[in-house]
């Protein structure tokens, strides 16, 4: 279980500014994230003492290792730490005495084979020794000869050495095996190729402030995981004639620029990977380290664009991003190059351009990996990168309108339809104002299988769809809208609008408000000829209409007219009206249907529910209930029952999201309901 972390150090790139980061965080970023985090409940330390007389008759030499504070690597992270610290002594370069001391922190359960826990570190210092451990070349130098050593209490451990957004050190440690302790022990022994007087006493210092795992909670349905760690793949390998006869080992003076910048959650900075323009082939490569296990159908999305020295884009084509759940590589390498075409240089310079995969596994690790030729420069910027859910995105029914009249209605609220059956409007864990939309794949000239709209229609990126439909463009039109969040993750889906025929009356206006438990229905005339009265019709679900009011009209009018009717009794849920304008002659046709949604917290309560509650639906008739269904983000039924649910519906096995509650009457109408299970 014992090894070096030589491997763990090699290629780590110290900034002069590695402190100096910008606070500005997106607010989504991670907003929907909450990690259950353990920490270290116990910890014991030990050490080992040594000493020496100089012979025949000189001083006895004791050197001692010690633990302070051991106490404060226990429980949450905060700013304390203990201090491992170990004595040594070298005599003329030959004769050695050294202590060793250490601190095993125990976790409250194991952590799983593969799985993660970061030991946050500071570099280590030292006194009495002329060696500058500011300098990298003397720090690898101490860490390369055992001098600090990370154990796991099963298996082998495997270690790298990482930073978090804000520049914190970190050993990142997985073993073969499931483990629940971690030792971390200073050596003074390992120093002795560091030193060449001929009588050194000193001491080393390794601060340790805490021990986290996250891995031993559940990720939420819902949760974005943000790589919280960054750190630099082992030495960059430069060879003279091909990659795999190497020649020489060399880190490349700023090949990895501002790591951390690339894991701060802000797209307006950016680290870069960059091979230097020598006269070899050259590989190096990022990686980044998520707190904790992504699912399978989580996506990659990383932002990158090309550096302003670079001179052409074909010498990206040896950059990959390739995905890993522990040492295990896991789906297809991705070539930086596959995702350019049709892109130019400069397009790629001045824009960021947001790359998205899925690797089909579980993963918690991605290495950006840039293999250069000789006497090339490559150089690539790495403003941000996640595992995150993909968008859940479902369509319905917009509010249409009437031929001859300029339409203006929110794709947002869109409803429920039925045949082809949509769901309504909604994203998935994340809110509509944190994406953008547009018109995805629609021929405004002739249907096409993505859809279909007269050319006047356009939609704003803000989901407002417009256009003035010409008097012989009634009908009903499929379309594609795209979804677009501010990560550049994408997903289209339909939507469907009726454009009416044109009014046997000139209807100047038609609306339908709440106003307590009615509805009030207003509507106004410019012009009537043979008009002979107003039939009000309600339906749940836009497909069956009911009759239940008229009004007479006023038969003849080149005035302005006004009419109001009251619905009473509408239904809970969602309630559709139109207008049928009837002519003496009973020809008749239709105005623009409004919508007004009676659900609300009092009709489902608790709305948001959580986990150890049931949802209340506030009915006291159910004799007119056939079917109650309980209807997820995707559209799959998670729930249903044709019983009287007087003591509510069970969310304990409901994921966290947004879900539509139906009631299908017994006469076939329809009514939803959404609410949210936190």
């Amino acid at each position: 279980m014992k090894s070096s972390i030589s491997h763990l150090i090699r290629g780590l790139t110290f900034q002069a500014n590695r402190s100096h980061f910008l606070a500005m965080i997106m607010a989504f970023l991670l907003s929907t994230v909450s990690y259950g985090q353990e920490y270290a409940s116990s910890q014991t330390n030990a050490h080992v003492n040594d000493s020496f007389t100089i012979p025949p008759l000189g001083p006895t030499i004791n050197v001692v290792g010690t633990v302070t504070n051991a106490a404060n690597v226990t429980g949450a992270p905060d700013a304390n730490f203990a201090t491992i610290s170990a004595e040594g002594v070298n005599v003329l370069g030959a004769i050695k005495i050294s202590a060793k001391a250490s601190i095993t922190m125990t976790l409250p359960t194991s952590v799983a084979a593969g799985k993660n826990s970061f030991v946050r570190i500071d570099a280590p210092t030292q006194t009495g020794l002329n060696v500058d451990l500011s300098s990298l070349v003397n720090l690898l130098g101490l860490l390369e000869s055992n001098s600090i050593i990370v154990t796991t209490s099963a298996g082998t451990a495997q270690k790298n050495l990482v930073r978090d957004k804000d520049g914190n050190l970190y050993f990142q440690v997985t073993s073969s095996a499931a483990y629940n302790t971690i030792k971390v022990e200073v050596d003074f022994a390992g120093s002795e190729g560091l030193l060449g007087a001929l009588l050194e006493v000193g001491t080393l210092n390794l601060k340790v402030y805490h021990v986290l795992t996250y891995e031993n909670s559940v990720l939420a349905d819902c949760a974005a995981q943000e790589f919280s760690y960054v750190g630099i793949d082992p030495d960059l390998t430069i060879t003279s004639g091909t990659v795999t006869n190497p020649v020489l080992q060399l880190t490349l003076t700023n090949a990895i620029q501002n790591p951390t910048n690339a894991i701060d959650g802000n797209l307006s900075t950016f680290s870069i990977l960059q091979n230097g323009n020598i006269g070899a082939a050259s590989s190096i490569s990022q990686s980044f380290f998520m707190a904790k296990t992504a699912p399978a159908s989580n996506e990659v999305v990383a932002t990158l664009s090309a550096s302003p020295g670079l001179v052409d884009l074909t010498v990206l084509s040896g950059i990959t991003i390739q995905a890993y759940n522990g040492s295990t590589a896991v789906g297809t390498p991705q070539a930086l190059s596959s995702y350019l075409i049709g892109l130019t240089l400069l397009d790629f310079q001045t824009t960021a351009r947001t790359i998205t995969f899925t690797p089909g596994a579980a993963h918690n690790r991605i290495v950006i990996t840039s293999a250069a030729v000789a006497d090339v420069l490559t150089s690539i910027r790495i403003h941000e990168i996640g595992s995150r859910p993909p968008i859940a995105f479902t369509g319905g029914r917009v509010a249409g309108g009437l031929a001859g009249i300029p339409i203006s209605s929110s794709i947002l609220v869109a409803t429920v339809n039925t045949l082809p059956d949509l769901a309504g409007f909604s994203i998935g864990c994340s809110t509509p104002a944190q994406h953008t939309y547009s018109l995805y794949n629609v021929d405004q000239s002739a249907r096409t299988l993505a859809g279909s709209l007269p050319p006047s229609f356009a939609l704003s990126t803000g989901g407002q769809l417009t256009g003035n439909p010409a008097v012989n463009q009634a009908g009903t039109y499929n379309f594609d809208v795209l979804a677009v969040n501010q990560f550049g993750q994408s997903t289209f889906t339909p939507f469907i609008i009726t454009i009416e025929v044109n009014l046997p009356v000139t209807l100047v206006k038609f609306d339908a408000a709440a106003e307590g438990k009615t509805t009030s229905l207003t509507w106004s005339t410019s012009a009537e000829t043979n008009s002979d009265r107003f039939e009000i019709e309600r339906s749940l679900t836009g497909k069956n209409w009911s009759k239940i009011g008229a009004v007479s009209s006023n038969h003849e009018s080149t005035s302005l007219q006004y009419y109001s009717f009251v619905d009473g009794k509408p239904s809970n849920g969602q309630n559709l009206y139109r207008l049928k304008m009837i002519d003496l002659d009973e020809t008749f046709s239709y105005s623009q249907i409004k919508n007004v949604n009676f659900a609300n917290s009092d009709y489902l309560y608790p709305n948001p529910v959580s986990a150890n509650e049931n949802l209340s639906i506030n009915l006291t008739d159910w004799s007119n209930i056939k079917m109650v269904k309980v209807v997820n983000a995707t559209g799959k039924t998670v729930f249903e029952s044709s019983n009287a649910l007087s003591s509510g519906i069970s969310t304990r096995n409901l994921s966290a999201g947004t879900y539509v509650l139906k009631m299908i009457h017994q006469n076939g109408s329809v009514s939803t309901h959404k609410f949210v299970r936190q």
